[in-house]
């Protein structure tokens, strides 16, 4: 006797937060995150933000880059060009992955 490979569930299961990241991401794709601290979204991945710039609120002017996938940073710290964040350590990494973590928790609190 063979048995199917797929249960079957009533209603939807629960996304994870990684999905409902990604999506999130998408609605807000070339849109800033939250206007106090200008994170504008350049693209997504399939489990939340990718390619991010923080603008400065008042000009505009992009003040870092930060490259979510590749582990590569761009700032005053690294005089403007694509740095990865591991060669750099310390503080700057650490703070790196923080960002990504509260900018998708951001994106998720949107959508709530």
């Amino acid at each position: 006797m063979l048995l199917p490979a797929c249960a079957t569930f009533e209603g939807e299961q629960p996304q994870s937060a990684s999905v409902r990241a990604a999506k999130a991401c998408m609605k807000n794709l070339r849109q800033n995150i939250n206007d106090q601290y200008q994170y504008y979204i350049g693209a997504c991945t399939n489990t939340g933000v990718w390619m991010v710039d923080q603008r400065d609120a008042q000009s505009g002017q992009t003040l870092a880059q930060y490259d979510f996938v590749n582990k590569m940073y761009a700032g005053t710290e690294t005089g403007g060009g694509f740095v990865s964040v591991e060669s750099l350590g310390g503080e700057v990494e650490q703070n790196f992955q923080i960002t990504r973590k509260n900018l998708n928790a951001a994106l998720l609190a949107k959508e709530d």
